[in-house]
Formats: structure tokens, C-alpha cells, sequence
């Protein structure tokens, strides 16, 4: 298991620097600009993560927890 996770992961790695180069090399900026959506997209998901939990604390401050529970699977189902 331990050995499966590691070749993913270097395999991931390594695509990404192929697919970052390639991008260089033979779109320059539309490469870079691509790069640069592909950040932004990972930020407003992360953001999207912290609404989802100051949410799910409300909720459950308010005694909610079954709704709290029914808009995380909406907003996972969402993504």
C-alpha cells in the first residue's frame, strides 16, 4: 500500500511538471494563463471548503445538525 501511494505520487508529480513545461515551451502565456486557472479554480474550492465549515458550525450551533449534514452533501455533490 505504502509503495502504490508513493509511485502515485511521484507519477503525479512528475506529470505535472511535463504538463507545466509543456505549457511553457510551446503555448508561453497561454500555458502560463492556464496554469494561472487551474490555481484560481483550486483557491475558490478551498474557499468554498471554509464557507462549507463556518456553515456547518452555525447549523450545529443552532441545534441543526441534520440539516448541517444535508448542505455538506450538497455542497460535495456541488463540486
Amino acid at each position: 500500500m505504502f509503495v502504490a501511494d508513493d509511485l502515485a505520487a511521484i507519477l503525479l508529480i512528475i506529470g505535472i511538471v511535463v504538463l507545466v513545461m509543456t505549457g511553457l515551451f510551446m503555448f508561453g502565456l497561454v500555458g502560463l494563463g492556464a496554469i494561472m486557472v487551474v490555481g484560481l479554480v483550486a483557491i475558490l474550492a478551498s474557499a468554498i471548503g471554509v464557507i462549507d465549515g463556518g456553515l456547518d458550525y452555525l447549523m450545529e450551533q443552532l441545534g441543526l445538525e441534520l440539516a448541517a449534514g444535508a448542505i455538506h452533501m450538497l455542497s460535495i455533490v456541488g463540486l
